[in-house]
C-alpha cells in the first residue's frame, strides 16, 4: 500500500476538527492491492487520518464501515480473488468527506450499482440468506453515492455529511 498526500489546492480544505490543517492527511491517494491484508490496511490508514483529522466517531465508523465493504467488493467481485489494483482518493467539500474509488476490475452487473434493498428475510430460519446485506451497508451509511463505468475502469463515488448525534 502506498499514501500519497498532496498540499491542499486553493479552496480545498482539511477535515474539519482539531487543527483543521492538511498536515493532519486530507487531501489523500491510496493506491493499493486488491486482496483482504490490504484492504484492512487501506481502512485501518484512513480511519487514522481522519481520527487525528478531529472526525467525529459516528463518521469515523460510517467510513470505515462502508471503504470495508467496497474494498471487499471489489477483492472478491471486480478482480474474483485474484490481485488487481484500487485506487483511493478522499478529499473534504465544506464539511463533507469525498471519497472515490476506482478499479480495473470486472463492471458491475448490469452496469449500475445494486440498489440497496434488503434480501427477502420473511423466510423460515434456514433459508436466510448470508449474504446481500452489503450494499444496505453502504447505501444507509453514505449521503450520496455514485457508479460509472469509464475506459474500463470502475469509479464509485462516495459522499459523508455529519449527522447529527453521531
Amino acid at each position: 500500500m502506498s499514501i500519497v498526500q498532496r498540499a491542499a489546492r486553493p479552496g480545498e480544505r482539511a477535515m474539519p476538527g482539531r487543527g483543521g490543517d492538511t498536515a493532519a492527511g486530507l487531501p489523500l491517494s491510496l493506491a493499493i492491492r486488491a486482496t483482504p491484508e490490504s484492504t484492512r490496511e487501506a481502512v485501518a490508514a484512513v480511519r487514522g487520518i481522519l481520527a487525528r483529522s478531529g472526525a467525529a466517531p459516528g463518521l469515523l465508523f460510517r467510513v470505515e464501515l462502508v471503504l470495508a465493504e467496497v474494498l471487499n467488493n471489489i477483492c472478491e467481485h471486480a478482480y474474483g480473488g485474484g490481485a488487481g489494483r484500487v485506487w483511493l482518493k478522499a478529499r473534504t467539500e465544506g464539511d463533507a468527506l469525498c471519497v472515490t474509488v476506482s478499479d480495473r476490475g470486472l463492471p458491475m452487473p448490469g452496469g449500475d450499482m445494486p440498489d440497496g434493498a434488503l434480501p427477502d428475510m420473511d423466510v423460515p430460519c434456514e433459508f436466510q440468506p448470508e449474504g446481500g446485506f452489503g450494499w444496505y451497508l453502504i447505501h444507509s451509511q453514505v449521503d450520496s453515492l455514485d457508479y460509472c463505468r469509464r475506459d474500463g475502469e470502475n469509479i464509485l463515488g462516495l459522499r459523508f455529511t455529519p449527522r447529527s448525534g453521531a
